[in-house]
């Protein structure tokens, strides 16, 4: 070929030479067109690559686009996982020139490009946040927190911007070889008990039976299912009242199971058009095998997806949030406040000796006694206009704060502040955003704060000295240089 003989410096082609061509002398790939498909993208990159005896290296240069499909090749060569959190951690660690390639090999994007991918990925606020509680979680109780715990949190499982939960799980390294294993197998369908629609309990009741039974994967006798979903479903008014027939009577808890849950589940496909389950002669069955030696892990996994869904669906059922508001819920969680433990604004009055009402503690600066207590919003986005006060961390051990408008030095908060009435102290908390989901957020308890200086008037800008440095899991969370 004229080519391969280096008559020929350049051929275009569409759609005909991504694969089967075998010319080993190329040794430049030039990407103009847009897909979708990895897969196509690392045939047409494949052209490049075979090795020729007077070839010492390919070049391959890809015209982004801005599109979310230009993503796509960012998370293959990076070897990012599910969601687009998992690649703005990728695109972050180029950026910061601290991701390792096999010798030989480099992937160079220049900033403007960065920037242009980094604009396409879809904002995950509650990302850092849940991060930082994990690890957190991870290090008190010396275990992950479960969906089921994340959720009481008042985080969303599904929301984490690594794909699903148990791909966020593995992204933190806690699958452990099982999992990991049950993981890549049988994702798309966790997937599916993940995200079914759930106007009622009874899909969810459905599968904790074939699990009591250790039928999942399996299969059970129409009679047996009923008589399982029925003692479950005792256990709780609210599971009584969505199957809508008297318990007692089963063979309308038959008829009612078969038309609706079991109807549902044999109809419901995964991404790839997979059925999961089938119903024949009285028998609700899978339709896929998990293999033995992982079969205990993917109950557990399941399980853990059921439980967290049922728990989902009692606080949506009965109108109630995750955690209880603010104004019902006035204890602290211990006698002494805990240094990077998170706190509710109403759990915070009781450590001072004091009650907790929305008059006063719904402010940035609250005085308790001798204690000035600065409760800190960092992005402020949301908040009215005018009061988007600039706050942020230095560094991991400084914190730069900006008082209300009216505060001056001369005033009693200002002495409080730079030390000179005796005494006192200041006390600093913090959190990343206002909301975490649609639910307040939490503070972080960043302990007593030293003054080091300010500037200004009405407001004034202080620099605060933390007594420990901020720990690293919540460096990103405060968008700390890391």
């Amino acid at each position: 070929m004229s080519l391969q003989a280096g008559e020929l410096d350049i051929v275009f082609a569409v759609d005909i030479l991504n694969e089967g061509v075998d010319i080993p002398e190329i040794d430049t790939v030039l990407m103009l067109r847009p897909t979708e498909s990895a897969i196509v993208w690392m045939q047409q990159f494949g052209r490049g690559l075979r090795v020729s005896q007077d070839k010492s290296h390919l070049i391959v240069l890809d015209y982004i686009g801005n599109h979310r499909i230009f993503l796509m090749k960012a998370r293959a060569l990076l070897q990012a996982g599910e969601g687009d959190r998992s690649l703005a951690l990728a695109l972050d660690r180029v950026r910061r020139h601290d991701m390792q390639f096999p010798p030989g090999c480099e992937v160079t994007y220049d900033l403007k490009a960065l920037d242009l991918l980094e604009g396409l990925l879809r904002s995950s606020r509650d990302a850092d946040a849940l991060e930082a509680f994990y690890v957190d979680f991870r290090s008190r109780h010396a275990q992950r927190p479960t969906a089921t715990e994340v959720f009481h949190a008042g985080f969303n499982p599904r929301a984490t911007g690594h794909g699903g939960w148990f791909s966020f799980v593995n992204h933190m390294g806690d699958l452990g070889a099982a999992g990991e294993a049950v993981y890549q197998r049988h994702d798309a369908f966790l997937e599916i008990v993940a995200s079914t629609p759930m106007s009622k309990s009874y899909k969810m009741l459905l599968l904790e039976a074939m699990l009591q039974r250790d039928s999942l994967p399996g299969s059970m006798h129409i009679d047996a299912l009923t008589s399982e979903v029925t003692r479950f479903a005792a256990r709780n008014p609210r599971f009584a009242r969505d199957i809508s027939v008297a318990l007692t009577d089963t063979d309308k808890v038959k008829r009612l199971l078969i038309e609706h849950p079991i109807d549902a589940w044999i109809g419901g496909r995964g991404t790839g058009g997979e059925l999961y389950f089938a119903f024949d002669s009285d028998s609700f069955h899978t339709t896929f095998e998990v293999a033995p030696a992982v079969r205990s892990t993917f109950i557990d996994m399941v399980k853990e997806i059921i439980d967290w869904r049922l728990a989902q669906y009692l606080a949506r059922a009965i109108g109630e949030s995750p955690e209880k508001p603010e104004e019902e819920n006035p204890e602290g969680k211990g006698n002494v406040l805990e240094l990077w433990q998170s706190y509710s604004r109403s759990e915070i009055p009781p450590f001072f000796k004091t009650t907790f009402n929305t008059g006063s503690w719904n402010s940035g600066m609250v005085t308790v006694g001798q204690h000035l207590i600065l409760l800190v919003t960092l992005t402020k986005g949301n908040l009215a206009a005018g009061n988007d006060y600039v706050d942020h961390f230095i560094d991991a051990q400084t914190f730069e704060w900006q008082s209300q408008n009216q505060t001056v030095q001369s005033s009693r908060h200002g002495r409080i502040i730079n030390g000179s009435l005796p005494g006192h102290d200041v006390h600093l908390f913090v959190r990343p955003n206002k909301l975490r989901g649609a639910k307040a957020a939490p503070f972080t308890y960043c302990g007593v704060v030293a003054f080091q200086k300010w500037e200004g008037e009405k407001p004034i800008t202080v620099t605060w000295k933390l007594s420990k440095p901020v720990p690293d899991h919540l460096r990103r969370l405060f968008k700390i240089e890391v």
